[in-house]
């Protein structure tokens, strides 16, 4: 299973003045340094829990069509499934009609089951990651995210704000107390 971004998201769930709040920095000799860091902090929590925080766009490629009913996604939530391809062994490219398919956006992590009395292809794939799946992921607002990851990613901002320097190398690679906590009822299925 790999994934891709294809279109990230447009905006950061943490404002830079946020962030400078919750560092107590006043000013914005610091507003490029700590814009670097909301993302650095977003990409960990999503990394971590499997969650992606604000609407994006993602493939993920499988080698072959599962023997069960369902394919299993690596993000949530799920908006939407734009596209499911797959490529067969003389390498044409063939499209899953959306009536084949039903997302259970609801599910974690999120499900594409086969519709009612479909079967999956049974075609003989090209070798290498023939099914692609395209689909939009995050959450549709900023305050539909939930507090406890934006509270995780401050957490890292304030860590890696106090400790910029390669010093102390346990100091510096290790995690702010609480951020596990925070991020633990979050995770999806595959993380």
């Amino acid at each position: 299973m790999k994934t891709t971004l294809v279109t990230a998201a447009t905006i950061d769930p943490i404002t830079v003045r946020q962030a400078a709040a919750h560092l107590r920095v006043s000013g914005h000799t610091e507003d490029e340094y700590i814009y670097g860091l909301i993302s650095l902090a977003r990409q960990k929590v999503e990394d971590d829990t499997g969650r992606i925080l604000y609407t994006s766009t993602w493939t993920q490629n499988f080698d072959k069509f599962p023997t069960a009913d369902e394919l299993k996604l690596a993000y949530a939530p799920v908006q939407s499934i734009t596209s499911i391809t797959y490529k067969d062994s003389a390498g044409d490219t063939s499209t899953q009609t959306a009536s084949e398919y039903d997302l259970d956006a609801k599910e974690v992590p999120p499900l594409i089951r086969l519709g009612y009395n479909e079967v999956w292809p049974s075609d003989v794939l090209y070798p290498t990651n023939p099914i692609t799946v395209t689909f939009v992921a995050g959450y549709t607002g900023i305050s539909l995210i939930p507090s406890a990851l934006l509270h995780a990613m401050k957490l890292l901002i304030g860590h890696w704000h106090e400790n910029r320097e390669v010093l102390a190398p346990v100091k510096l690679m290790s995690i702010p107390m609480g951020y596990d906590n925070l991020i633990a009822s979050y995770r999806t299925g595959w993380f």
